[in-house]
């Protein structure tokens, strides 16, 4: 059971590996080291299926619940990025000046400036 678990997610990081050089309907790039978080990968997976809307529900349902567990800042920025395609430049934009309030690594730091400034 958990081999097959296990190799459905090789599958799933396979096909992200493979639609990563596409973009998000709003040209938003995600920034896939550190997102281990299974929870993330399906948001994402959904939003390059052209599904921001169901993205954006199971992101925020997964925080709500806890079920986030790896790195809870980069899906924050996930779900800014999603946001941002999605058509909701407010909701990105308060997102990323969170980020920007908190004392978070420089490259986090960095990304929701880059994030920010697009909603612009």
């Amino acid at each position: 059971m958990v081999r097959s678990v296990l190799t459905l997610w090789r599958i799933t990081g396979l096909i992200a590996v493979v639609l990563l050089p596409l973009q998000l309907h709003a040209d938003v790039y995600i920034n896939w080291q550190g997102l281990e978080d299974p929870s993330v990968r399906d948001a994402l997976f959904d939003s390059y299926q052209g599904q921001h809307f169901q993205a954006i529900t199971r992101l925020q349902s997964a925080q709500k619940s806890g079920r986030i567990k790896g790195n809870p800042e980069r899906a924050s920025l996930v779900l800014g990025g999603l946001y941002l395609a999605y058509g909701f430049h407010q909701e990105a934009a308060s997102i990323f000046e969170a980020f920007l309030a908190t004392d978070q690594p420089r490259e986090v730091r960095d990304e929701a400036w880059f994030y920010l400034a697009k909603t612009q």
